[in-house]
């Protein structure tokens, strides 16, 4: 877990920068690359071992069933993580406190992989490494997002928004629904086994609906075929 002392330095950069852009000015929400370009960036990021990737400082080091998440797929799911947060009005640059609540994120990453094509395979993964995989898609998703936007910018960063994206990565790491609300992964596992198993009973319950219905469809054209036969007899 990155530390926390990390946040504190980055909310002053943020706020200084801030002041230092002018009275009433309001800074804008990152544009953004292509999805072409985030899916470059993750192609480039899966075939080879990066060291300092999270926070600069962390390896990329995926330990769930996301590690083997196409490239193509990753960068459509960071190109939407990022599309939800931009609609819920984020913009760390100019408001820390438009930052949208970890739970908040991890809900929109469960509802995503489970209408992807991954959802079996999300599903079919232990509780824990479901929490692993949501934990680390959100986590990748923004970092992705983040190098393909500063390839897009020739690292030609405004200060601001650098400080914003690492403030951003730090309190995801830790969890955190706000400033002063760090999480771990214990409490994910509370919060989120109960609809995480739900999850998995229903599709559990649709198979063995599809099947029953199957086997119900199959009686019904071997009694109507029995009939047939019957009335040719007559």
């Amino acid at each position: 877990m990155i530390a926390l002392s990390f946040v504190a330095t980055v909310a002053s950069v943020i706020s200084l920068s801030a002041c230092n852009s002018g009275a009433g000015t309001t800074r804008s929400v990152r544009v953004g690359p292509e999805l072409d370009q985030v899916e470059a960036m993750a192609r480039k990021a899966d075939s080879t071992v990066e060291d300092a990737w999270f926070g600069e400082r962390s390896p990329r080091a995926l330990k769930s069933g996301y590690a083997r998440v196409s490239p193509a797929m990753k960068a459509k799911f960071a190109m939407d993580y990022e599309s939800m947060l931009k609609k819920r009005g984020q913009n760390l640059a100019a408001d820390l406190k438009s930052y949208v609540p970890y739970k908040d994120r991890a809900q929109f990453a469960i509802n995503w992989w489970r209408s992807s094509n991954y959802k079996e395979a999300f599903d079919q993964e232990p509780i824990k490494k479901r929490i692993q995989w949501i934990y680390e898609s959100l986590q990748d998703a923004g970092e992705l997002f983040w190098r393909a936007y500063e390839f897009e910018q020739n690292s030609q960063i405004d200060s601001a928004a650098a400080a914003a994206h690492y403030k951003e990565e730090d309190m995801v790491a830790n969890y955190m629904d706000s400033e002063s609300q760090p999480g771990s992964f214990s409490q994910q596992y509370a919060q989120w086994k109960s609809v995480l198993e739900a999850h998995h009973h229903d599709g559990d319950a649709a198979e063995k609906n599809g099947a029953d219905r199957a086997v119900t469809d199959e009686m019904k054209k071997m009694a109507e075929q029995d009939g047939d036969k019957r009335s040719e007899h007559r």
